[in-house]
């Protein structure tokens, strides 16, 4: 819904405008042209004003991180890790396994998993009723065993604080890769390091050699400054957040800005990108450092940051920012892995889908990016009196505010 109060202002503005224009003495032609002018200004403030205000809603998965079962009679399925933040808990329901033999032990001994009101340790406790109910507070590593038969563990890891970028959450969207996305293919003459190719010969922007589908979001910058841009979300889910949940078709995801993208050429054009958010010298690589010191100080088996805005990261996110100026800018989401085009359908029908998207968050000045792409263009003649109008009122268009997995 557009900003009633953006749009208030603008009406506003015009009325200014008008007054202004109106109360100089002016020939007959210098009052037209600047009444067209006038009129032409306004309605471009109108339309900027009916972009989305916070975000193009984004796909998401509804899998919640307070509750997970385990069917002993199944067995392990998917990934072992689940991430908490502070302050949450997650229930895990064990379903079939009350036979004699099966034991629940915490390796750890953290005492921050009971089970029902026996706080769990080191020392193997049986299972007796169907379901068992264990619940945990922060990190644990459980271990459910019956010789012979079950060799599970439960690794619950806490995800740690992570700062935000320089500036304010500027907005959130989504890009969604389908079966009839198109592709892009990496130039037979791409600067290789390790085996990847660099996207423009950029250090960390590094993805596998061959082709990948790709989607897009255009975005105008109307500041210029340092913009960040990250991954929080996908859809399906990333399997490193939650346990039991098979690979997603991009938890391992790449993020690249254009001046201009041109699939053909994807080497041009190209002012940032980033594969892993926790690659050596990229954007949130410090954090990463930090959060990877305290998961071993505690034991864990891996590492996560939390965000302010409630997202739980992987370090497989992509995470860099880019100084830009004004102007328009595309926003391309792929994919660290290469796929053929039967490959990419075979693996959207391995994770039972038809399509998959990851959610971006954009940081920066304060009404310094917009979704969608608008005019940041201002008309010499009419620059003096648009200056006038806005002079001291700060006006600006407010939106609310990563493949290394470590074992």
């Amino acid at each position: 819904m557009p900003s009633l109060r953006f749009s208030r202002r603008a009406c506003f503005y015009f009325t200014a405008f008008m007054l202004v224009t109106f109360t100089k003495p002016l020939t007959p032609l210098e009052r037209n042209f600047l009444v067209n002018k006038t009129i032409k200004s306004a309605i471009a403030l109108l339309a900027i004003s009916a972009l989305p205000l916070i975000s193009v809603a984004p796909a998401s998965a509804v899998i919640d991180r307070d509750a997970f079962t385990f069917d002993c009679n199944v067995g392990t399925i998917g990934e072992t890790d689940h991430a908490l933040a502070a302050g949450e808990t997650v229930t895990i329901t064990l379903l079939n396994c009350d036979d004699s033999g099966f034991e629940i032990s915490d390796t750890w001994a953290t005492g921050n998993a009971r089970l029902g009101s026996v706080i769990i340790t080191a020392t193997p406790i049986a299972i007796v009723t169907d379901p068992a109910t264990i619940v945990v507070d922060e990190f644990s590593q459980l271990f459910l065993n019956d010789p012979g038969i079950i060799d599970e563990y439960f690794y619950v890891n806490l995800a740690d604080d992570s700062e935000d970028p320089a500036g304010d959450l500027l907005a959130t969207t989504s890009t969604t890769l389908t079966s009839t996305s198109d592709f892009f293919t990496t130039p037979e003459d791409a600067e290789i390091f390790d085996g990847d190719a660099l996207i423009g010969g950029i250090a960390y922007c590094d993805v596998e050699v061959g082709s990948r589908p790709y989607s897009t979001v255009d975005v105008t910058i109307t500041e210029p400054g340092t913009y960040a841009f990250r991954v929080v979300d996908t859809d399906p889910v990333e399997e490193d957040l939650y346990f039991g949940i098979e690979e997603s078709p991009v938890g391992d995801s790449f993020l690249a800005i254009y001046t201009t993208f041109d699939p053909e050429d994807i080497d041009s054009g190209v002012v940032g990108c980033n594969d892993d958010g926790d690659d050596e010298g990229a954007a949130a690589a410090e954090m990463w450092e930090i959060a990877h010191t305290a998961a071993d100080s505690r034991g864990q088996g891996d590492e996560n940051l939390l965000t302010s805005t409630g997202f739980i990261l992987d370090d497989q996110f992509p995470w860099f920012a880019a100084t830009l100026q004004p102007g328009q800018y595309t926003l391309v989401g792929t994919l660290y892995s290469a796929y053929t085009e039967s490959e990419w359908l075979e693996t959207l029908d391995s994770a039972g889908v038809t399509e998959a998207s990851m959610t971006y968050e954009m940081w920066g000045p304060e009404g310094g990016l917009v979704l969608g792409l608008a005019d940041t263009g201002v008309d010499p003649a009419f620059g003096l009196w648009t200056g006038l109008a806005l002079a001291g009122t700060g006006v600006a268009i407010t939106v609310a505010r990563r493949r290394a997995q470590r074992a």
